[in-house]
């Protein structure tokens, strides 16, 4: 099994506005990851992928607003974000020191 991860964005009507919308903070982080969104993109699913693949954690959401996630439980290093819904699939590495 061999997987490839990068930065994507999908199913955004404007790719080049969606920096302006949606941001992940801080990263690198120390566990604790905000995801805040200008727009409503909908019930999405939210998880992160050790660079094995493994889903190490996941959590259904409305992306509006502040998300918090409480990622200190996880070891340090290099993951994978990914967020699919309704209007958004994002795929976003993230960094845990």
């Amino acid at each position: 099994f061999t997987s490839k991860f990068t930065d994507a964005v999908l199913a955004i009507d404007d790719i080049s506005s969606i920096n302006d919308v949606f941001t992940i903070f801080p990263n690198p982080s120390n566990g604790k990851l905000k995801i805040r969104s200008l727009t409503d993109f909908g019930y999405s699913k939210i998880a992160l992928y050790d660079l094995n693949g493994r889903e190490v954690f996941t959590k259904n959401e409305t992306i509006m607003g502040t998300i918090n996630l409480d990622l200190e439980h996880l070891s340090k290093g290099l993951y994978v974000l990914k967020i699919n819904g309704e209007s958004l699939n994002l795929n976003k590495k993230i960094l845990i020191e």
